[in-house]
């Protein structure tokens, strides 16, 4: 009787690691996903930053070409 109690008891605690196991490596992936997630938005502020100060450099310089133009249309007016 001692016996099968011990044994019960031993195949009980033997689920319960595997339970704990499993619910380790689900926590364990989600972590990593989240992770994965961050760094994915981290990625793409960056990119969105890089290409917003590119757009501004791109706006400025069609700036000056505009007003470059303008000055040489009123010098051929003149």
């Amino acid at each position: 009787m001692f016996n099968e109690t011990l044994d019960n008891i031993e195949k009980r605690l033997s689920r319960l690691e595997k339970v704990d196991s499993i619910e380790h490596r689900v926590t364990v992936n989600q972590i990593d996903l989240s992770d994965i997630k961050d760094s994915l938005h981290r990625m793409e502020e960056t990119q969105k930053n890089d290409i917003q100060h590119i757009n501004r450099r791109l706006d400025s310089h069609l700036v000056k070409i505009a007003k470059a133009e303008e000055e040489i249309l009123i010098f051929k007016n003149k």
